[in-house]
């Protein structure tokens, strides 16, 4: 995997340039929301600010730079990791800033009371970053595994092969843990298909921008969360309050 050609594949999905040239993540059009409101989305003259644009642009910043990061290094270093691990490191960090946005999407939509079958429909992509995500951070019976092999094509492999429909299966809830560990434990050919990552990139943006749309067009949902992400005073001689 080209790294470095995954990074600008994510500047160009998630991100846009300003006037200056310089660029921004798109998920900052969260601030044209609260615009001409009396809840200002950037330094204005009564000390306003608004975060929730800042906050989802962190994590979409740790994404980016994350997987640059990863590209810098393959072609920089001789100490490469073992071949069924190179993209192990880099996959499993790009799925916990993904994740993370996930959660804040999430956390967002329960504010709204966006409703779990509602969210769903709309953002499915959301349920795929999950399970993958829970599967970095949960190995469950991958840990009685020797030297799994991860890999980015879903060609024909011998051995036992997990695909995302297995991930779905297996690491969604722990209603099939059982059948994992029958499947996994003390196997030496275990072999894990990781996604598309350009195909999960570009879902995940049309996701984003969803959810730009739930609040720019929508007033009752800009009065709810502006009233909560909205500081006072805060661009003041003062710092703010923790």
């Amino acid at each position: 995997m080209d790294y470095s050609d995954l990074a600008q594949h994510i500047k160009m999905e998630l991100f846009e340039a300003d006037t200056a040239g310089e660029y921004w993540p798109k998920i900052c059009k969260l601030h044209d929301a609260f615009a001409g409101s009396v809840f200002l989305g950037d330094a204005q003259p009564d000390g306003r600010h608004n975060c929730l644009g800042c906050n989802f642009a962190h994590y979409t910043w740790g994404l980016l730079r994350t997987t640059e990061a990863w590209g810098v290094y393959v072609k920089s270093v001789k100490d490469t990791p073992p071949v069924q691990l190179e993209d192990f490191y880099p996959v499993s960090n790009l799925f916990h800033w993904l994740n993370t946005s996930v959660d804040a999407f999430t956390e967002l939509c329960n504010i709204l009371e966006v409703s779990d079958n509602r969210r769903q429909r709309l953002f499915p992509v959301f349920s795929r970053i999950r399970v993958w995500a829970n599967f970095f951070k949960h190995p469950k019976a991958m840990i009685l595994t020797h030297h799994a092999a991860y890999v980015l094509s879903d060609e024909a492999h011998d051995g036992e092969v997990l695909r995302e429909s297995d991930i779905k299966k297996y690491f969604s809830n722990k209603k099939n843990d059982r059948t994992l560990f029958n499947r996994l434990t003390n196997k030496v050919d275990v072999v894990v298909v990781l996604p598309d990552l350009r195909e999960l990139i570009s879902q995940f943006k049309e996701a984003s921008e969803k959810v730009i749309s739930l609040i720019l067009d929508n007033e009752v949902f800009r009065e709810e969360i502006g009233e909560k992400s909205t500081f006072e005073g805060y661009y003041t001689d003062e710092e703010p309050d923790a």
